[in-house]
């Protein structure tokens, strides 16, 4: 590099344009160095094959300097200084390697120029009958560059990629095109060239010293055969500066087949990655090639939002509305529309977001259409977004779009609870027409209310309270039929804990109130079970009015007895006998054999009801419970107990012998429900067990068995000892059946003049025949009637239980237990009579005289479980 000259510019000085003359042998290019010196204009403007630069160093010149080359044959010029000076050293570079080096020059690129020009004119023209869709191109680059390199842009791009770029992007950007850079996936899919011989090898076992040249662990990949289809994509789109195009980055474009330039570009070029699925018995499996490149792309900027939009979708287009302001621009709403022609498609947030773009833009007609979308629901939209929108626009423009929107939201608490805050924030000019609407909005969703669950009791007394009992009657009780039985429980205890409150507004309508949910509720107890069944009885609670809905039967003890406990908690604080007494009916008529209803429901309910009475200081011999606790007492000991049969040659006695050999002897004997058993047994002691068993002839009878290398005895107890074994089992646990009622003075005291009876049944002496009980003093009201005639007769069982049924009856007396239960028990049909009848038809006696027997015409039957629902 040679020194020239120092040039000063003072104002007004300029350098018209010029291209440089050769000063010294070999200089074939300028180097300009600006000095720091404070000047204002004197821009350098450079040109080259149509290709003009700027350069502006004025800013800077006071503290700074700069360094400009060009070569000889490029036209330049200094605009005029308008103040300051200009201060500059100029060089000449001298090309001084041997005259074999070429001297370095610019390349002419007019006609490449001229032919790329020619080209974009004609794309933008739309002179090209077929283009790719989408429309771009992608051109492939020399150098591979990652992700975190693409995000510089073009500083990124090395050697001749760096060059391309360069002179492309002037020419791209001037006609209106963007270029941009992404990573390119090629895949080419075929078969493979695959005959089989290597599957066969190993199926065969027979490898080979070639076998390390073979598939997956150094076994052979065949090569591609037949290409079937190949397939290319771009993604990580960025521009020129590493910005992204496409929102996040990882969207895929598919490309065409004819937007890869070169087009050929993979052929006979080694795979990246290959990806075989091996043989697959009758033929080569699928063969797959992956090239992995980096690609300059190429697309109309007028057409990048409509292609990153196809990609993208709707991410993209709310990309675009980020950053709109309070006035949308004409664009702002082109995305907007775009956004809501996909109404139907957008999620929770995008709805959301446009909801709020409605309201800052105020566009009413906006909003109703974003309305419209199927998730703008009570679940979606918060109600102060709602009120705001109320506040921007008016309710009239607001409240078709409302009704739309509730009628499509699902929530039964919601949607009251919002017509309900509506009404209240009504601005005084609005509030005739929001009552009016309210209204009828209101009842629109009451008559949508279906079965009733415990947690809709508080929002039920809510609109007793704000929209009266005519409403509730009217509106929501003729859906709420089919309510769970905890719904109804808890309507119970809320209009029990509220009746005051409610009685201050309007007592006249709390009794009619009472007596329509006592009429519907015994209406729809007839309707919920099943046509097999025998109709339900529903009983109210005089000061509350509930209905015990009991439904079909279910394994969980513990819920029937928890319901019986609540409905009579709840019938004892609102001093209804009646209803209490209805429920002992309803227990005690349960369907199903004595078995099975001791085991699933009575076992479980005595501790629980001696708990309940305790605990409320109430005695258990006073009426009705007296009389359930002597109805049950009888049924278990005629239908459980039963009786004894006197059999010849039943008693039971030990066996002399207590050694080793003779234990299973002895097991065998104490076991009721066992009638058979195998004992295997040495030679040695074969004699010995012989013995003992033919000194017990009155027990036992045997006979020699082989067990497998072993000898046995298989052995039979006689059927009168059978009969006695089941006796005894059944009489222990009656006796432990009884120790749950209470000691003996309690169960004496409990069963009066019945008692001798329950204890002749014990001892088997006597089977206990028709259940007796004392009855009720004659001042208690219609209830004692009714348990009199309940417990007056107990339809009689035809038979015992035998002894495959002992496991089961052993464990009746223990609640804790939940082996099955098998009973051979049949039941008598039981008359259905009108309960009302029934209980002016029963007689009331004093408590330990004797009723008169005879057949019982009992109330219907409420079952004890329902779905699982509460």
């Amino acid at each position: 590099m040679e020194f020239y000259k120092l040039l000063l510019y003072e104002k007004g000085s300029h350098f018209l344009p010029h291209q440089d003359t050769q000063k010294a042998n070999g200089m074939f290019a300028t180097v300009i160095i600006l000095l720091p010196s404070k000047y204002t204009g004197g821009q350098v403007v450079v040109s080259h094959a149509s290709k003009t630069k700027t350069v502006d160093f004025a800013p800077d010149s006071l503290y700074s300097s700069a360094l400009l080359a060009w070569y000889t044959d490029v036209k330049h010029e200094v605009k005029p200084v308008k103040s300051g000076y200009r201060l500059a050293l100029s060089y000449n570079l001298i090309h001084t390697a041997p005259p074999e080096v070429p001297q370095p020059c610019i390349p002419d690129m007019s006609e490449s120029v001229y032919a790329l020009r020619r080209v974009l004119r004609k794309w933008i023209d739309g002179r090209y009958q077929n283009m790719p869709e989408p429309p771009l191109v992608a051109y492939l680059l020399d150098h591979q560059y990652s992700t975190a390199n693409l995000q510089h842009g073009h500083k990124a791009l090395k050697g001749a990629d760096a060059h391309r770029v360069s002179f492309l992007r002037d020419i791209a950007e001037d006609l209106g095109f963007i270029v941009g850079l992404a990573s390119l996936t090629h895949n080419v899919t075929g078969a493979a060239d695959d005959d089989g011989a290597d599957y066969y090898r190993r199926r065969a076992r027979c490898y080979s010293d070639s076998e390390d040249e073979g598939f997956g662990g150094g076994r052979r990949v065949p090569s591609m055969e037949e290409e079937g289809y190949a397939r290319s994509s771009v993604s990580g789109l960025v521009d020129l500066n590493g910005s992204l195009l496409l929102p996040g980055g990882q969207a895929k474009i598919t490309l065409s087949d004819d937007a890869l330039i070169p087009r050929d570009a993979f052929e006979d070029v080694k795979p990246d990655r290959t990806e075989y699925e091996g043989y697959m018995g009758n033929g080569a499996g699928q063969l797959d090639y992956w090239y992995h490149r980096t690609a300059l792309v190429l697309m109309l900027a007028r057409e990048v939002d409509d292609i990153c939009f196809s990609v993208a979708g709707l991410s993209y287009a709310f990309s675009k509305l980020e950053k709109s302001t309070t006035k949308p621009t004409q664009e702002d709403k082109l995305w907007a529309g775009r956004i809501l022609e996909k109404g139907s498609s957008l999620n929770k947030e995008q709805a959301t977001a446009m909801f709020d773009y409605a309201l800052k833009w105020k566009d009413a007609d906006m909003w109703k259409t974003v309305m419209k979308c199927p998730v703008c629901t009570l679940e979606a939209l918060d109600e102060s977004r709602l009120k705001q929108a109320w506040k921007v626009f008016s309710f009239k423009v607001i409240s078709l779009s409302f009704e739309e929107f509730l009628a499509r939201s699902k929530g039964f608490h919601n949607r009251v609870n919002f017509v309900y805050n509506l009404e209240a924030h009504a601005p005084r000019k609005e509030a005739a027409a929001v009552s009016k609407w309210c209204k009828k909005e209101l009842d629109k969703v009451l008559r949508c209310f279906t079965a009733g669950d415990p947690k809709d009791v508080p929002l039920i007394m809510k609109i007793i309270d704000v929209s009266g009992l005519d409403t509730f009657l009217n509106v929501v009780m003729p859906t709420a039929k089919q309510s769970s039985y905890a719904f109804w429980l808890a309507m119970i205890k809320a209009l029990r804990n509220e009746k005051k409150e409610i009685s201050e507004k309007n007592p006249v309508a709390i009794d009619v109130m009472q007596d329509t949910i006592w009429r519907d509720c015994r209406r729809q107890s007839h309707q919920r079970l099943p046509s097999s069944c025998p109709p339900p009885v529903a009983s109210g609670v005089v000061q509350g009015r509930n209905l015990w809905v009991l439904p079909a039967r279910s394994t969980g003890s513990s819920t029937q007895t928890d319901r019986v406990i609540e409905l009579l908690e709840i019938a004892l604080l609102n001093g209804d006998l009646d209803s209490c007494t209805q429920l002992f009916v309803n227990v005690l008529c349960y369907r199903g054999s004595s078995v099975d209803n001791f085991r699933q429901i009575y076992n479980y309910l005595i501790p629980r009801l001696k708990s309940f009475l305790e605990s409320r200081n109430i005695d258990i011999c006073t009426p009705p419970f007296v009389d359930v606790f002597q109805v049950l007492v009888g049924r278990y000991l005629r239908d459980i107990l039963g009786t004894k049969t006197p059999l010849v040659g039943g008693n039971i006695r030990h066996l002399r012998c207590g050694c080793a050999t003779c234990t299973p002897l002895h097991q065998f004997l104490s076991n009721p429900s066992s009638r058979v058993t195998d004992i295997k047994m040495t030679k040695t002691r074969q004699h010995h067990l012989e013995s003992q068993i033919a000194a017990a002839s009155d027990l036992f009878t045997a006979v020699r068995i082989q067990m497998g290398k072993f000898p046995g005895m298989r052995v039979t107890k006689r059927p009168a000892v059978v009969e006695t074994g089941l006796w005894l089992a059944r009489q222990q646990a009656a006796r432990r059946f009884l120790s749950t009622v209470g000691p003996d003075q309690l169960v004496q005291k409990i069963m009066g003049t019945r008692y001798p009876d329950v204890v002749v049944a014990i001892n088997g002496t006597k089977g206990f025949d028709s259940v007796r009980s004392t009855l009720s003093k004659p001042s208690v009201s219609a209830w004692a009637a009714l348990v009199a005639q309940a417990a007056a007769f107990i339809p009689p069982q035809d038979e015992s239980l035998t002894e495959d049924e002992m496991d089961s009856v052993s464990e009746l007396a223990q609640p804790g237990r939940s082996k099955p239960v098998y009973a051979r028990t049949k039941q008598t049909a039981v008359k259905h009579t009108d309960v009302d009848a029934v209980r002016s038809s029963a007689p009331g006696q004093l408590a330990g005289q004797k009723r008169k027997s005879g057949p019982v015409n009992l109330g219907p039957v409420i079952y004890l479980t329902e779905e699982t629902t509460d």
